[in-house]
């Protein structure tokens, strides 16, 4: 590993990368260039949530077709590991801490045929107290908060009727779709400006013949060898002038590192 890390170092200080043809491309910016392809998405501001194994992916952007300006632009995009398979995991760990009220007790008992069983219906929780609901709609009004102080700091406009696609493995999910568009209630998200919220399985773009776009459009995004992926403004590029001052913190649910 010593001799891996020492051959590493020296073949970045070696590389040119100005020459390279060589580019690094974030999953989310991939994705949403496939997005902006299809003519037939209209200019408007979007949620994107792609539901993997371990994260889920999100970003709400502006697709600009005025041909002023950039055609693709990234308000906020974050990752948080509740993907379908992290919750899983997590679910599963929960229930191994109650083994011992699920399972040992009545093997203990007095029956000679204990009755086991093992409440998978009753509400686990996922960080603490926190369900895995609570999760889900957690990352949802981070993004959704951080969007609205980008696109009207400290105006309080109440007009963005917001499309959430969703794509992945996960995008099927009738439980992630819930849990998603129930975050505009049960967040508040009015507070910033929102004023809809809906979810919905993303759809093939005009020309796409492929049955299985939702869950691969990132490695559509990431093969396309016409794509100007590197023309995609991510929120740590936007000049310092048009970064707003981090507004004061308030619940856990919209607390976030990428104030900062």
């Amino acid at each position: 590993m010593d001799q891996l890390s020492e051959t590493y170092v020296d073949t970045l200080r070696k590389i040119d990368l100005d020459s390279s043809p060589a580019f690094v491309v974030p999953e989310l910016t991939a994705a949403l260039h496939e997005f902006v392809k299809d003519p037939n998405r209209a200019d408007a501001i979007y949620g994107f949530v792609d539901i993997g194994g371990g994260t889920i992916d999100r970003a709400i952007f502006h697709v600009n077709r005025s041909e002023i300006g950039s055609p693709l632009r990234i308000h906020c995009a974050k990752v948080a590991c509740a993907g379908t398979m992290a919750i899983s995991r997590l679910m599963l760990a929960q229930i191994y801490l109650k083994i011992s009220d699920h399972i040992e007790f009545p093997l203990l008992g007095t029956n000679i045929n204990p009755t086991i069983n093992i409440p998978l219906a009753e509400s686990l929780s996922f960080h603490g107290d926190q369900s895995a609901r609570d999760e889900i709609q957690n990352v949802i009004g981070a993004i959704a908060h951080q969007t609205s102080q980008h696109i009207y700091p400290g105006t309080g406009k109440d007009s963005i009727q917001l499309r959430i696609f969703l794509s992945g493995g996960g995008a099927s999910s009738a439980w992630y779709k819930n849990s998603i568009e129930r975050t505009l209630v049960d967040r508040n998200l009015h507070q910033f400006g929102f004023t809809g919220l809906r979810a919905e399985l993303i759809g093939k773009p005009a020309g796409y013949s492929g049955n299985d776009y939702s869950r691969f459009v990132v490695a559509l995004g990431l093969a396309d060898p016409n794509a100007s992926l590197v023309d995609a403004m991510l929120p740590s590029q936007f000049r310092k002038a048009e970064l707003n001052v981090p507004p004061p913190k308030v619940p856990n649910y919209i607390d976030t590192k990428d104030w900062t």
